[in-house]
């Protein structure tokens, strides 16, 4: 079964919410050295993980981050990916994790005019069909 348009809406609005609250929850900048659990980069305390390990178990995550640091949620084994995204796209997954990576796109108090930009690509791409 695939995500529905609605569904990809939801995680979409449901991202930029949780780090537009607190931007410090996002776990790595630029690509450079993301991480899927927050204990990874100390911020286990206010963060549940970067923008897929917040869905992923606390094992998924410490194996990802102990194999897998920086790797693209794309090149992630499937026994890595949580249940509720396999319904997803990975090149919609992809532009979520690309959203939470990239300082570009964040500001000190949610997202940037760039940021902004790119959540509206991912919207017309989704209204498109273009993640099925």
């Amino acid at each position: 079964m695939k995500a529905t348009k609605e569904e990809m809406l939801w995680l979409l609005n449901d991202t930029v919410e949780y780090y537009s609250k607190d931007v410090n929850r996002r776990c790595g900048t630029n690509a450079t050295s993301c991480f899927y659990s927050p204990y990874s980069v100390g911020k286990g305390n206010i963060s549940d993980g970067c923008a897929i390990g917040r869905w992923m178990t606390i094992e998924q995550k410490e194996a990802a981050d102990d194999k897998y640091e920086n790797t693209s949620v794309r090149d992630l084994p499937d026994e890595l990916l949580p249940n509720m995204l396999k319904k997803y796209s990975l090149i919609f997954l992809s532009g979520i994790q690309s959203l939470h990576d990239s300082d570009k796109y964040w500001g000190a108090k949610g997202l940037s005019t760039s940021g902004i930009s790119k959540v509206d690509n991912i919207k017309k791409l989704i209204e498109w069909g273009m993640y099925d």
